[in-house]
């Protein structure tokens, strides 16, 4: 006679199951970041820092001829460590610095950044600012005498040998907030990258709207939002089709991110996750055809 299955075992079953399958996932992510890492690097790169400033975004762009651009500048408390981190770069100025929307994450580190190095532009939202912390950037930016530029959908522009286009916003609808953030495609020879700040779904069916998929694809996506489930929409997703995707969130942080299922999502469709909470500031060099992670 076969014994009845309980309730208890089931649940212990179900239990293994999911120990199981993050142990699977945590091995292929494992496995993916060896896969990628390249000892010895080609000159004359283009390379993409993404700066771990823990629940914030912050990424460096610089060009092979030295030009540099800085998206986002974190949380108040990595100001410091920005400015240390550019400038054992060698790095005195900042070419181009992006705000891509007004939250205290991802320009909380701005006064000292702007204390530090001289900001020849900016590329920013134009709208009613209420935070200190937004308020305070304005301030600097006007003190510095920086070149001002109002993200509008469509616009070009040009960092060295790289091309820029804003994807978003076409007009603020959230008062500077996460679906006004500034989406940026970045293309240098064959090899793109999209930087999404903290645009929501909402923001990316607008974009979804405007540009096709060719428009879209690209090797590598900035995930919207630390993670959240409120971005990576599955249609975004699909019509940008990374091989690459880059979280920056903080260790621990109490809002979840990223969140399980935005993790499980990118573990179906992309090659390789590389996370600031795990692994720390992370390099991605190109040269325009290969990508690499230093």
């Amino acid at each position: 006679m076969k014994k009845r299955k309980t309730k208890r075992n089931s649940t212990k079953r179900n239990g293994t199951k999911v120990i199981i399958f993050v142990l699977v996932l945590a091995l292929i992510l494992f496995l993916a970041a060896r896969c990628l890492n390249k000892e010895e690097m080609p000159e004359g790169m283009l390379a993409v820092h993404f700066i771990d400033v823990g629940q914030g975004d912050c990424e460096l762009i610089v060009t092979p001829d030295g030009q540099t651009m800085l998206i986002d500048a974190g949380i108040p408390e990595s100001g410091e460590d920005i400015v240390s981190y550019i400038s054992a770069l060698g790095i005195t100025e900042i070419d181009i610095f992006v705000a891509t929307h007004y939250h205290e994450d991802h320009i909380g580190g701005s006064p000292q950044v702007f204390d530090a190095f001289e900001i020849l532009s900016v590329l920013i939202l134009e709208c009613e600012v209420k935070t200190v912390c937004a308020k305070n950037l304005l301030k600097d930016i006007e003190e510095e005498k920086s070149e001002i530029v109002y993200a509008e959908r469509g616009y070009e522009f040009e960092l060295g040998e790289a091309d820029f286009l804003t994807l978003s916003p076409e007009k603020i609808t959230d008062g500077g907030g996460n679906d006004d953030s500034i989406v940026l495609r970045m293309q240098y020879g064959e090899a793109r990258y999209i930087f999404t700040g903290d645009a929501e779904e909402k923001a990316e069916k607008e974009i979804l709207s405007h540009y096709s998929k060719s428009e879209l694809s690209s090797d590598l996506l900035k995930a919207g939002h630390h993670g959240s489930r409120t971005s990576t929409s599955d249609e975004f997703l699909a019509a940008v089709s990374p091989n690459i995707a880059i979280i920056s969130c903080g260790e621990g942080n109490k809002y979840g991110h990223p969140h399980i299922e935005t993790v499980e999502k990118l573990s179906m469709s992309v090659s390789y996750i590389y996370r600031t909470d795990v692994i720390g500031s992370i390099i991605i060099l190109t040269d325009g055809e290969k990508i690499y992670k230093k």
